[in-house]
């Protein structure tokens, strides 16, 4: 699931001098990060407790943001079926459906909530983290790449039918972030820290209806794109997830001795 410190990292848009509510469904995170952005942007902040891979939490969530004029959704709550990179037939119907409850019902649920109190003010912005899996072929992680290629596709729909209303929908298609969900990767070039990422992106708000949010995951877009996209996968990525795939593999299964 989305980090909480991956949702706000560390109150970007509360230094912008946005009040903040908070989102997720672990309440001890929640507070602390509340207690935090208070603490270093002096805003006021609002946390709800909600698992979003539940399709009960939303009549909860609508009555919690009722009175609220909200000016930015940010809708990155999200999740992967797989620890590690695997073949789509290796995991169960219940994780999947928790990954679409996740990944898409999430962003359609937040964004029907919030979206009529924009058109009404005429102004707003939404954005929705989708994925640089949604931009090619992503073997070995299907569906993770099939809930993002929604993000974006929505985002992009959204955007053209809602200019006019004064509300901006943004997709935002990162590369890798060094979070928990990527394993705490070591940053480069190509891998950016959370808080790099978000002022990058946030600077790009109202310019771009699509963004990758910073220069170097839009260079590998663009790398990606002078290759066929089936020669590519085939030959390069399907390889690299296997590869992938066998060094998680072998993770678990010296962890697994340890533990005995």
């Amino acid at each position: 699931m989305a980090e909480v410190e991956n949702l706000m990292e560390r109150g970007k848009l509360a230094a912008r001098g946005l009040n903040i509510v908070l989102i997720s469904r672990s309440k001890d995170k929640l507070e602390a990060v509340a207690a935090e952005i208070e603490g270093i942007a002096g805003v006021k902040t609002k946390i709800v407790v909600a698992d979003f891979g539940s399709t009960e939490i939303y009549d909860n969530i609508k009555h919690q943001l009722e009175g609220l004029d909200i000016a930015c959704l940010v809708n990155n709550v999200g999740m992967t079926p797989f620890a590690i990179p695997d073949f789509f037939l290796n995991c169960g119907d219940e994780v999947y459906e928790k990954t679409v409850h996740c990944n898409v019902n999430s962003m359609i649920m937040m964004t029907k909530i919030v979206l009529p109190g924009m058109v009404k003010r005429k102004t707003g912005v939404i954005i929705n983290l989708s994925s640089i899996l949604a931009t090619a072929p992503a073997p070995l992680m299907a569906v993770y790449a099939g809930t993002k290629a929604f993000a974006l596709q929505f985002s992009k729909s959204l955007a053209v039918e809602y200019k006019d209303k004064g509300v901006i929908v943004q997709a935002v298609t990162p590369s890798f972030v060094s979070t928990k969900m990527t394993g705490r990767i070591s940053t480069n070039f190509f891998v950016t820290t959370p808080a790099s990422f978000v002022r990058s992106a946030l600077n790009t708000v109202g310019l771009a209806n699509q963004t990758s949010g910073c220069f170097s995951h839009s260079l590998q877009i663009w790398l990606e794109s002078l290759f066929s996209q089936d020669v590519f996968c085939e030959w390069v990525k399907l390889p690299a997830m296997k590869r992938l795939r066998e060094f998680g593999m072998k993770g678990r299964r010296q962890q697994s001795k340890k533990g005995k």
